[in-house]
C-alpha cells in the first residue's frame, strides 16, 4: 500500500517472513526463495528486493503485550518523525497478551 506500516509478526520468525515477502514481491515459490537464501548471491539480491518495504517496520514478538504495542508505536513516531504509522497490522491477534495489574 506504500503507507507507513507497523506489522506484528507474532507467530511467524523474521525469516519466514522475508521469504513469504521475497516470494510475494517477485513472483518466486516460497520453497524456492527459502532454498535460495543459503546461496550468498541471492541472499544479497533478497535483501536489496526486501529494501522495496522501506514503508514497513516489523514487531516479532512471540506475545507482546499491550505495553509492548504502545512502546512500539512510540518508537515508530519517533523512528519516522510522524504521529503513528498509517497502517497496522496483527498477525496473530490471539497472540498479544494482556498486561497484569504488576506491569
Amino acid at each position: 500500500m506504500r503507507v507507513p506500516t507497523l506489522f506484528f509478526s507474532a507467530d511467524t520468525d523474521e525469516h519466514t517472513t522475508k521469504v513469504r515477502a521475497v516470494a510475494c514481491l517477485t513472483g518466486a515459490p516460497t520453497a524456492t526463495v527459502d532454498s535460495n537464501f543459503g546461496i550468498p548471491d541471492a541472499a544479497a539480491w533478497y535483501e536489496e528486493v526486501l529494501d522495496d518495504l522501506v514503508d514497513v517496520q516489523f514487531c516479532f514478538d512471540s506475545a507482546p503485550t499491550l505495553k509492548d504495542i504502545d512502546l512500539e508505536l512510540r518508537a515508530f513516531a519517533e523512528l519516522h518523525g510522524t504521529p503513528g504509522p498509517h497502517l497496522m497490522v496483527f498477525d496473530n491477534l490471539m497472540d498479544i497478551t494482556g498486561d497484569s495489574d504488576n506491569e
